[in-house]
């Protein structure tokens, strides 16, 4: 994997994450991006701690992160809470892909017609030397999926690479990373 790629896929397993008013900024997402290189490249001191904020997190996202976004998903944004966050976008389900499948049922396909604001709620937990995220309900315009619903929604629609990251299964830290905490407004990162 890309060094590129790298602090893209593991900012989106963070992506259970960030905020509605930020600060976005090209100088905040040098800032991120930065930070997220130097955990890719494993570069940081035993015991060293890396704060990212919500604005900076927000502003990798439209600025250095953007490529990593699909297609059809647009103003995406992460509000950090206490083990989890809540993240908002607007999507095109039609640009994103899969309403043609088969198994794809006719409420689904009438719900997901048109330009969409979706937001997921995401529950976090640090175990260990690893991190399980879980999509915990999704909203489509005011519709809230959840239970089997939402579990045959997520296997539908989200993006394969991304499966692992919201699916609740456990996925090891990278880059000498001993512990990583969601707290409202920020994730802290601590090295070995």
């Amino acid at each position: 994997m890309s060094r590129v790629a790298r602090p893209t896929r593991f900012l989106l397993f963070f992506l259970p994450l960030f905020v509605l008013f930020a600060e976005v900024t090209p100088e905040m997402s040098e800032a991120a991006k930065r930070k997220l290189d130097r955990i890719a490249r494993a570069s940081l001191e035993n015991g060293e701690t890396i704060v990212l904020s919500e604005d900076e997190l927000n502003s990798f996202l439209h600025y250095h992160g953007r490529t990593g976004i699909p297609p059809g998903v647009e103003d995406v944004t992460v509000r950090l809470r206490e083990g989890g966050a809540t993240v908002e976008a607007v999507v095109d389900p039609e640009t994103v892909g899969r309403l043609t499948r088969e198994d794809t049922p006719l409420a689904l396909r009438l719900l997901l017609r048109g330009v969409r604001n979706v937001s997921a709620d995401i529950d976090y937990e640090a175990r260990g030397r690893s991190a399980v995220a879980k999509v915990a309900a999704v909203r489509l315009d005011g519709f809230v999926l959840s239970g089997a619903a939402l579990d045959w929604f997520l296997k539908a629609f989200a993006p394969e690479p991304l499966q692992p990251y919201i699916s609740g299964r456990p996925i090891p830290f990278e880059g000498g990373l001993d512990a990583v905490r969601i707290v409202p407004g920020r994730i802290v990162f601590t090295a070995e």
